[in-house]
């Protein structure tokens, strides 16, 4: 680590900070909470997580960095046993008062709660990885408790490839369309601690889905799925200019974006093969 390069934990403790100050309003994101972005989820969850169990199976998940509990309106309805946690109390706060019947923990991603150290049918994270800064090591961790024959969802990471081509235009729309919930945070803290708490949107500029793809099949996953889609962008917008065209905006044109697409989900399916989950003594 160079001496200008935050560390891992400095980049945890900004992600606690900034987080904390968007809690109140992080359930209004588009991006996240848009009609459309929730047909989205919702059409993954059905086909490729559950559709990987029988109707009627008993179902175990853990949410790992579960904020607000964005996943849980998702899990909940399936999944009668789910284990969720989150480094930020306040984001805590509100996942608590929304969904009262789940086991909500506070914890750190590098080092998981005690409740979460079992194997799950399903492990997932939305919008996780890309504010870790050695998020290679997490992600080990979390496939190490699917279950064998179990899934691993990530939702809403940013797109390496589309990061790298389009920079002087994001530069641009940063610039001209900035979200008024992170100009109040940086009001508050200061404007380095959203590039610290975004770390890999502003140091590592995306993450690639083909490598999360080869650090997973080395890990004992049989089948791994990409899925980028531009309704995430779309909410974006429409947040941004509050423009209600644009939720009619055609949904093949979005899918043609392809690996162009700003951010990507992943389904992961761990091999019946794979090793049960141990902790390391």
């Amino acid at each position: 680590m160079t001496p200008d390069e935050p560390s891992a934990q400095a980049v945890t403790q900004a992600n606690v900070l900034y987080h904390d100050e968007l809690a109140a309003t992080y359930d209004d994101r588009m991006e996240l909470f848009h009609p459309r972005v929730q047909r989205v989820y919702r059409d993954l969850f059905r086909r490729y997580v559950f559709g990987r169990f029988a109707d009627d199976a008993p179902l175990a998940a853990l949410d790992v960095g579960c904020g607000t509990g964005f996943l849980e309106r998702f899990l909940s309805p399936r999944v009668n046993d789910v284990v969720a946690f989150d480094v930020c109390d306040r984001m805590l706060d509100r996942a608590r008062r929304k969904f009262p019947q789940i086991q909500f923990e506070i914890g750190d991603a590098y080092q998981m709660p005690e409740a979460a150290n079992r194997a799950f049918d399903i492990v997932c994270g939305n919008a996780l990885l890309h504010h870790i800064k050695d998020y290679s090591s997490v992600l080990s961790s979390m496939a190490q408790r699917v279950r064998p024959g179990g899934v691993l969802f990530l939702g809403y990471e940013p797109n390496a490839l589309a990061f790298g081509l389009f920079a002087p235009l994001r530069t641009l729309y940063r610039k001209w369309l900035p979200e008024k919930r992170v100009s109040d945070v940086k009001d508050q803290l200061g404007g380095e601690y959203e590039s610290l708490a975004e770390y890999h949107q502003f140091f590592g500029y995306g993450l690639s889905p083909r490598a999360l793809r080869r650090q997973l099949r080395s890990e004992g996953f049989d089948d791994v799925q990409i899925f980028y889609r531009g309704e995430h962008f779309l909410g974006l917008l429409q947040d941004r200019l509050g423009l209600r065209w644009i939720e009619w905006f055609p949904t093949a044109l979005l899918r043609m974006w392809g690996p162009l697409s700003i951010s990507f989900h992943l389904v992961a399916h761990k091999s019946d093969a794979a090793p049960e989950f141990s902790i390391a003594g």
